[in-house]
């Protein structure tokens, strides 16, 4: 800024074509992106949203890392095309139910505050919304609002016991990870969307049946560090998943979902493996390698799981080797 106003002083004593560039470049540099307002970690930190800075061009809004402790209805409304707006690292406990009204909101952080529920929207807002985060606040149950477009929920790090109910079948993405959720859901559950689903760090003791089968779209189930001891033969999707994580639980035995009908297979063809001996030359090694793909190919495992770190006998742990080629290290 000081250099700014020193080139604007001598400029008209020395004008050479470099200090004009540079007097061009610290000029550009010092404008103020109308759409987006910046107003993070402030020094005192702000204990209210500033309204006086607030203005119909806005888009995008970051006041996170400050200590803002109430929101009232309308707060935004002079801001009809926000879009965005991170309010995470405040101490909110509570939210007007209008606070956003007028808004085009797609993208809420209201990570790192003091929630201990699920805030309430308005009906114009719940239908714009589409990623809502609300990580590492201290909310003991999800109350279901009637989301339209929310495809991204975040209630990770958080206290909740159970398996949320009421969730937005608009979901896409949801992360449930570091909670004390113990017990999944049971019986005939509605179809969802969800592609990407965390579970991991619960204190999650079985996978029953049909738990988590009616996520026909998944693609990537984390359920590391918990508890599990039996995964049912038909808790999972059996098709479409292409990530599994059950690294870091208590299963004892290879969950029947992975091997079905065809474990009696692969436990005969280990024992004949076993019986030959270590294959001591490339061809015979090679006729090794097929017999594991073979194998594994006809299995109902997705492409990439983790068994690892797990309480499994020798020989689950010698099938676990077989199958995968040796590419866990540790169980």
């Amino acid at each position: 800024m000081k250099k700014s106003l020193l080139l604007i002083l001598l400029l008209p004593l020395f004008v050479t074509a470099s200090d004009v560039d540079e007097l061009a470049s610290l000029m550009q540099q010092l404008t103020i992106d109308k759409k987006k307002l910046h107003l993070v970690g402030q020094v005192p930190p702000l204990t209210c949203v500033p309204r006086i800075q607030l203005t119909a061009a806005l888009t995008v809004i970051n006041l996170w890392c400050n200590e803002i402790k109430r929101i009232e209805n309308s707060t935004f409304g002079v801001c009809p095309g926000l879009t965005h707006l991170n309010l995470s690292y405040n101490e909110l406990a509570h939210l007007a139910p209008f606070a956003f009204s007028g808004t085009q909101l797609e993208t809420l952080d209201l990570s790192n505050n003091r929630f201990t529920e699920t805030p309430h929207f308005s009906p114009t807002i719940l239908k714009t919304l589409t990623t809502l985060l609300l990580s590492k606040n201290k909310i003991l149950t999800f109350h279901g609002a009637p989301f339209d477009a929310v495809t991204t929920l975040d209630l990770s790090n958080n206290k909740l016991t159970k398996y949320p109910s009421s969730l937005p079948l608009s979901l896409v993405v949801l992360n449930l990870a570091y909670n004390t959720i113990k017990t999944l859901p049971v019986g005939n559950q509605t179809e969802t969307l969800i592609e990407k689903l965390n579970l991991s760090n619960n204190a999650i003791g079985t996978i029953p049946t049909t738990s988590l089968k009616h996520h026909k779209h998944l693609k990537v189930l984390k359920l590391n560090d918990n508890k599990i001891r039996f995964i049912a033969s038909d808790a999972l999707p059996k098709h479409g998943l292409d990530q599994v994580d059950f690294c870091n639980n208590a299963l004892q035995e290879i969950p029947t979902y992975f091997f079905g009908p065809k474990k009696a297979t692969v436990i005969k063809t280990l024992a004949a493996l076993k019986k030959a001996g270590i294959p001591t030359n490339e061809s015979t090694k090679e006729e090794r390698r097929k017999e594991q793909k073979k194998i594994a190919d006809t299995l109902t495992v997705p492409a990439k799981y983790d068994l690892s770190r797990n309480e499994f006998g020798q020989e689950a742990k010698e099938i676990v080797r077989f199958v995968l080629g040796g590419h866990l290290k540790k169980y």
